[in-house]
């Protein structure tokens, strides 16, 4: 992408600290705080569509953990 557009690509895979949205921003549930994200990295076999991440989720509360999914 840098080849073409000039500007290096900024989305990565993160443990902690603030989602690095691909689209706009989802709006996550009550009481659900963000754990980490996966970039798609071909060398590794992820792919999300064309480019895409995906954002885990955890409810200290319920202790559940929900993921989103952001592609294009």
């Amino acid at each position: 992408m840098e080849d073409i557009t000039g500007v290096k690509n900024r989305l990565h895979s993160q443990l902690g600290g603030y989602p690095q949205w691909l689209q706009s921003g989802i709006n996550k549930k009550d009481n659900f705080d963000f754990l980490f994200q996966l970039d798609s990295e071909s060398d590794a076999g992820f792919i999300w569509g064309d480019r895409g991440l995906l954002y885990f989720f955890y409810n200290s509360i319920t202790k559940q953990v929900e993921f989103k999914l952001q592609c294009c």
